[in-house]
């Protein structure tokens, strides 16, 4: 089974049930996203963007915006009303980001099939919002992967997994910072031969992702923090408040 059919797969999931007359798109999340991380028993998270009911829109109701279903298997749909995605975007989160560059997707609901294909020429600018904060959110995550591997030293699977993820964040920063499209920035790391890394000790691993994380830091501060720094592309939220309202007006009644 490929990953598209294991999206369609997620879509038909009876835990969708209650969203699917309001289902806008369900999309790959994680690994699938980033080339050579995803392997044959790699996990299918997805997620699955709805729109509000009038209720919600109404009473101002937020237990909505987000809600993560387990399936029987273990993988996780998230469920995002598509508001509280579009906030999150503004926050430049690759994990967030990634839904509009996949591979993996399906938009599902006919009358507002032309507003998200209206979405998808704004990607490109919506991942550079804030150009700063993509990066300082990528050091984020390693770091985090970082401190996972300290603390599970003795599951060398864990920490190869964190060493891979590092190395991916490495090549994904390196490539942004030097202006590549976002969908290659995913994919950077194409090529990359994880297995000739299973002679490294786990403090190998751990001493590079640190390494990674260093490189990656330097990069920022020295050639980018100075040319971009913190500002937000207000267009980009403009644009995405018009597109927002389209798509609210069309189909809440």
């Amino acid at each position: 089974m490929n990953w598209q059919d294991r999206v369609i797969e997620h879509l038909r999931d009876p835990l969708l049930d209650e969203y699917r007359d309001r289902l806008l798109f369900i999309g790959a999340q994680g690994s699938q996203n980033h080339a050579e991380l995803a392997t044959t028993n790699s996990d299918m998270d997805t997620v699955a963007l709805v729109l509000p009911t009038m209720e919600d829109v109404i009473t101002l109701d937020t237990s909505n915006y987000a809600k993560c279903l387990i399936r029987e298997n273990g993988e996780h749909i998230k469920v995002y009303d598509f508001r509280y995605w579009i906030n999150l975007l503004y926050k430049q989160n690759m994990n967030d980001v990634e839904l509009l560059f996949t591979d993996y997707y399906m938009p599902l609901m006919h009358s507002t099939g032309a507003c998200w294909n209206d979405l998808l020429p704004m990607r490109e600018r919506i991942a550079r919002y804030n150009p700063g904060r993509t990066v300082r959110t990528s050091l984020g995550i390693m770091d985090s992967r970082i401190k996972i591997a300290k603390n599970h030293r003795d599951d060398y699977e864990n920490v190869f997994k964190q060493f891979k993820n590092c190395y991916f964040l490495n090549c994904f920063i390196g490539a942004y910072t030097s202006g590549h499209k976002y969908k290659d920035c995913l994919t950077f790391c194409n090529g990359a031969d994880f297995d000739g890394y299973r002679n490294m000790s786990v403090e190998d691993f751990i001493e590079c992702m640190e390494l990674y994380k260093e490189a990656s830091e330097d990069r920022y501060q020295q050639n980018y923090i100075g040319k971009l720094g913190n500002a937000n592309d207000e267009s980009v939220r403009q644009d995405l408040t018009e597109w927002a309202t389209r798509l609210m007006r069309e189909n809440i009644e």
